[in-house]
């Protein structure tokens, strides 16, 4: 696959909402305003929906 239809592919509205809100709850905690508890709770239920929904999403294009 080329790398444009992989950034193609990157940029779409759900993940780019999932990156940047983990960006700026990022820099909310190296700034002070987020504790260490809330910062990898809600990071990681993040990061967890923006990887599972990739991943549901190629097994949905697959056919599985």
């Amino acid at each position: 696959m080329k790398i444009k239809d992989r950034i193609a592919k990157l940029i779409e509205v759900k993940s780019l909402i999932t990156l940047m809100f983990s960006v700026c709850l990022s820099i909310a905690f190296l700034m002070g305003k987020v504790d260490v508890k809330d910062y990898i709770t809600v990071c990681m239920t993040g990061l967890t929906f923006f990887f599972g929904y990739q991943n549901s999403k190629k097994n949905n294009e697959k056919g599985e």
